[in-house]
């Protein structure tokens, strides 16, 4: 149950990048909801530094679910 959980998340989050630009293309031509650009921004970095940290960790780490 764990692993499908877990499976499901970072499977949501890594997609919801792709929706990210063409979010930020929008706001950026509304003048009200430019500040919150910064923040779609903050996510996209965030997101995507975790994913990259994640590979940093070693294999026993990573895989654990799978023991």
């Amino acid at each position: 149950m764990h692993t499908e959980l877990v499976w499901i998340y970072f499977t949501a989050l890594l997609f919801s990048l792709f929706a990210v630009p063409l979010i930020i293309a929008v706001l950026v031509f509304l003048p009200r909801c430019r500040r919150f650009v910064v923040h779609l921004v903050a996510y996209s970095i965030s997101i995507s530094l975790a994913w990259a940290l994640m590979h940093l960790a070693p294999g026993s780490f990573v895989y654990w679910f799978f023991d």
